[in-house]
């Protein structure tokens, strides 16, 4: 179930959290202040 981070970064306006993820970069996901995961159709 471990995956390789490859990207991780803070939006500096927003504060959101935006991580890209997996063996073949298949998984991105962005992160809230509050710690709740937003909800974007890719």
């Amino acid at each position: 179930m471990l995956q390789p981070i490859h990207l991780m970064c803070i939006d500096d306006r927003t504060q959101d959290l935006y991580l890209l993820a997996g063996y073949a970069e298949e998984i991105e996901f962005q992160i809230l202040p509050n710690g709740k995961l937003a909800d974007e159709p890719n």
